[in-house]
């Protein structure tokens, strides 16, 4: 399993210092199974550098498959850039794409966007009237079994000798951003600790046997603070930057209520 870090050597932002955490727990996650994780470094942070990284790697391993995540800013593009990148290589490498950051497909979500725009500006949507469009789209499929084994990491590769933990630059900010989410949520940043946040908010939304928010109600302003009959909120279930960065897929969350 490869992954791309966009930062050069250093954490930039309390949001990446999370990133860095939770590749180390998939890392380690990894080992455990016998295989592991590859930290690549792109020459800066667009996704064509990225695709050329990927590239690159597939090439020197002689890969044949390459499954590129397209759930980032470039969508079903991002196996298109891996592609052009593997020039001459490309015609021996099938280059696959998937997305799974949200319940729906690449092309569901799109669909859904042509009914939530703002006025005349097309870039604006509006979050209200997306969700509820989604909450019409039949129930997704149950997440997939996780696999029996992994294969084994490619020879000459490691974690990433630069990224073992946060820089000394970022002690003003990226421990106590760490500890203090720690903190707050009791969870690790992992799998299991993102799962174990959303079985307790599923608990939680829970009353006298029917969800604590109505349809309905998804995305609206008014009101946002309680359900449909008025009563207080559950409180945050924490999950925004598991989500966020991979380490929870939203199917899984779905799966935990």
């Amino acid at each position: 399993m490869v992954v791309v870090w966009r930062c050069g050597d250093r954490i930039p932002t309390p949001a990446f210092s999370f990133a860095a955490a939770a590749m180390t727990s998939l890392h380690k996650q990894l080992r455990k199974r016998g295989s592991g994780l590859t930290v690549l470094y792109s020459a800066d942070d667009s996704e064509r550098s990225a695709a050329a990284a990927v590239a690159a790697h597939a090439a020197r391993l002689g890969a044949s498959t390459v499954v590129v995540d397209c759930a980032e800013e470039a969508g079903d593009a991002a196996a298109t850039y891996v592609r052009v990148a593997l020039g001459e290589d490309a015609k021996a490498v099938e280059v696959v794409g998937v997305q799974d950051d949200t319940l729906f497909t690449h092309a569901q979500a799109l669909s859904l966007m042509s009914d939530s725009q703002a006025g005349d500006d097309a870039k604006v949507l509006r979050w209200a009237s997306f969700l509820k469009a989604a909450a019409e789209l039949p129930p997704p499929l149950a997440p997939a079994p996780p696999p029996a084994t992994l294969p084994p990491p490619p020879p000459n590769t490691a974690f990433g000798k630069k990224l073992r933990g946060l820089p000394a630059d970022s002690a003003w900010w990226g421990v106590p951003t760490l500890d203090g989410w720690l903190k707050l949520t009791g969870a690790p940043i992992s799998e299991e600790g993102g799962q174990q946040l959303a079985r307790e908010a599923g608990e939680r939304a829970v009353s006298g046997g029917r969800p604590g928010f109505g349809v309905k109600n998804l995305g609206q302003r008014k009101g946002a603070g309680n359900d449909a009959d008025g009563r207080a909120a559950p409180p945050p279930a924490y999950i925004s930057p598991y989500l966020r960065w991979g380490v929870l897929s939203a199917r899984q969350a779905d799966a935990a209520g």
